[in-house]
């Protein structure tokens, strides 16, 4: 594939990674103490480093993960980079939606990979992004904030319809705070 054409994909990717982002409409609370829609990834917001290991390898893994709030589509921006030899590079939009439809997220991976995930919301400390496949669960992310400053983060994927099975998983440490 020529440069050009792996320009324009990686483009027609970033675009329609806002546009559905943007078309998430943002519902108006009745309760006027609601936070704001970005508020539900307050805790996530800014610099994280992440150290971690494959789970059927148990070879070492090692992370660089973005969050920031974007005020104008109420969305948080996430990147996540693998450090090398890591190859895993990911750019992702996070809405909190409407309450009675969850929180939704599209990530663009360095894979050529565009996905859709959708969560219920936080259950406690614990935020899982789920992405289906016929109407059953192919993919999960799982943020745990254990305590102030730490983040967990597991990856588990189904494969040929079988049992959700761990990938890897992060253990991270902030490493700055957001805004």
């Amino acid at each position: 594939m020529k440069t050009s054409r792996r320009s324009e994909l990686v483009v027609r990717a970033i675009f329609l990674l806002a546009a559905s982002a943007i078309a998430v409409p943002a519902q108006a609370s009745s309760n006027h103490d609601a936070p704001l829609l970005t508020d539900g990834f307050k805790a996530l917001e800014g610099e994280w480093q992440c150290d971690g290991h494959f789970i059927s390898s148990g070879k070492p893994l090692s992370s660089q993960i973005s969050f920031r709030a974007d005020a104008r589509t109420a969305a948080l921006i996430v990147r996540h980079d693998d450090r090398p030899p890591g190859q895993y590079h990911a750019l992702e939009l996070w809405t909190a939606g409407n309450p009675r439809q969850g929180f939704r997220a599209t990530l663009v991976d360095a894979f050529g990979g565009t996905r859709w995930f959708q969560s219920p919301g936080w259950d406690g400390a614990t935020l899982v992004w789920t992405r289906y496949d016929n109407g059953k669960p192919a993919e999960q992310f799982a943020y745990e904030i254990p305590k102030p400053g730490r983040l967990k983060i597991d990856w588990s994927v189904s494969r040929e319809n079988g049992p959700m099975v761990l990938g890897d998983t992060l253990d991270c440490a902030r490493s700055a705070p957001g805004p």
